[in-house]
């Protein structure tokens, strides 16, 4: 059965309409259907409007032709049938001429079901068309503003007159040429610059008819002079009249090359600038050394021979020197272990963990057995590291956690988590813990908590620890509570391949 409607019926006689009303519900329209007779009527009700209009041809003081041109003028579409008990061809061709979409003669009412199907149907369409034109027209205007408020070129070249034969409004912006000049014979080649000019002749040199992808760079000399860098995403087809054209988008990153040059320069003072400190802490540790060795040797031999021979504050004096000489000499060599850190070639390799942790281990053994400590970790997997660097990261962490012990033995444990893109490793401890303010000064090169006298240590250990671990691209920190232990974290990404 056909879907409901609302028939409006422009006839003066009672008896027609009937039989309209009749014929509409006999051919499966469940309608409802209103008769009108007179113009002020007939307005009133469009404002409702109905699905069909059926007109009688002609009414007193009122006729179909007047009727279908106030529909039109209200800018709705209702499909409009005229119904007459006589015709004439030339009535027939005026009413179609002005937009009826059938003529039917009301002794032949039995076509009136497929005139009234084909008129709803033809709207249907009418209505989809206009709908697909509308989301058209949004999207053209949406791409047009687009383009037109980014630095982006549309734009279509033919491969066999050499010349554009499409070019997006924004090129005026962008590079100063008006339109019209970039269809112009010439204009690639007159203005594009000269070592970039084989970036198009590759396109139309290419024996290969399918269509394909490409991207390149490309720079063109703007009207008012300086040079404009495009980036071109180009696919060469062939088009409806077999001729061989590219399509792309040009990218105007003329901005985007001047920060990539003024970071490669800074990138490049940079690396020589770290170059240059990490020369200048070799050598002044290094070259350190020697006198400091002199102040050691002397100060050792003014302590065997004088010894009880002057006053108390004498051996006092030379005790402190001794001991200052010593704790020198000890911030020195660690500086030079850091100083190297960032100097070290790239040497990753696949690395055992369980290996390094065994040797780090034995390296602490002294430790290990005067404070009683239990040492215990999860099976560790084998990773691309660099395997000193890595050894000295976990043999820092653990000796910090034998170090910084509370009074009871140390209980110590170190884990392996895999995680997407890292390794996550740990160091977990039960000793005096750190205060949250500190997290971030401990990572700092000679940075001390505690006094000397107390916890020795020069302050380089975690600093260093910080250095290899971003050498290797990853990230160290901890996590505690004062009393409660700390638990120190660092991550090494599975994908490794080089050192920085």
């Amino acid at each position: 059965m056909a879907d409901a409607l609302f028939a409006l019926v422009v006839e003066d006689r009672q008896e027609d309409f009937d039989l309209i009303a009749m014929e509409l519900r006999r051919s499966g329209f469940i309608s409802r259907c209103l008769r009108v007779e007179t113009e002020a009527e007939y307005v009133a009700q469009l404002q409702a409007n109905p699905d069909i209009i059926l007109a009688d041809y002609s009414l007193p003081g009122f006729d179909a032709l007047w009727a279908l041109k106030l529909m039109q003028d209200t800018g709705l579409d209702i499909p409009f049938i005229v119904l007459t008990g006589v015709v004439s061809e030339e009535t027939v061709v005026e009413c179609m001429k002005r937009g009826a979409a059938d003529y039917l003669l009301k002794d032949r009412l039995v076509r009136l079901r497929p005139a009234v199907g084909r008129a709803l149907q033809e709207r249907e369409l009418r209505q989809q068309k206009r709908l697909t034109e509308s989301a058209f027209m949004e999207c053209s205007n949406r791409f047009q503003s687009l383009a037109e408020t980014t630095k982006v070129i549309p734009w279509e070249f033919d491969l066999e007159t050499w010349r554009f034969t499409y070019v997006g409004p924004q090129a005026m912006n962008l590079t100063g040429y008006p339109v019209e000049e970039w269809y112009r014979e010439g204009f690639w080649e007159e203005h594009v610059h000269p070592e970039d000019k084989d970036a198009l002749l590759r396109l139309r040199g290419s024996l290969d008819a399918s269509p394909r992808d490409y991207d390149f760079e490309c720079r063109l000399r703007s009207a008012s002079g300086p040079t404009i860098f495009l980036q071109c995403v180009v696919k060469t087809l062939t088009n409806g009249n077999r001729t061989r054209v590219s399509r792309g988008l040009m990218v105007d990153i003329t901005e985007l090359k001047r920060v990539q040059r003024s970071l490669a320069r800074h990138a490049e003072a940079l690396s020589a600038s770290n170059a240059e400190l990490q020369q200048f802490a070799y050598a002044a540790s290094h070259d350190l050394q020697e006198p400091l060795r002199m102040v050691s040797f002397y100060t050792q031999l003014l302590a065997k021979r004088y010894k009880g021979k002057l006053d108390a504050d004498a051996d006092e004096f030379i005790g402190y020197a001794l001991e200052g000489s010593t704790r020198m000499s000890e911030l020195i060599k660690h500086l030079l272990e850091y100083s190297r850190v960032g100097a070290r070639k790239a040497e990753f390799a696949p690395t055992d963990c369980e290996a390094i942790f065994r040797e780090s281990l034995e390296n602490l053994q002294v430790a290990v057995g005067e404070s009683g400590a239990i040492v215990t970790h999860d099976p560790l997997p084998v990773i691309n590291c660099d395997p000193l660097q890595l050894g000295q990261v976990l043999q820092n962490l653990l000796g910090n956690a034998l170090k910084f012990r509370n009074g009871k033995a140390p209980q110590i444990h170190v884990s392996a988590e895999e995680k997407q893109a890292d390794w996550l490793f740990s160091v977990k401890d039960n000793g005096i813990g750190i205060e949250a303010q500190y997290f971030d000064t401990i990572f700092l090169i000679f940075q001390q908590l505690h006094a000397r006298d107390r916890y020795e240590g020069s302050g380089v250990g975690l600093a260093m620890c910080k250095k290899i671990v971003e050498r290797h691209r990853g990230r160290i920190w901890v996590e505690s509570e004062p009393g409660e232990g700390a638990t120190f974290y660092f991550t090494i990404p599975r994908d490794n391949p080089n050192g920085e």
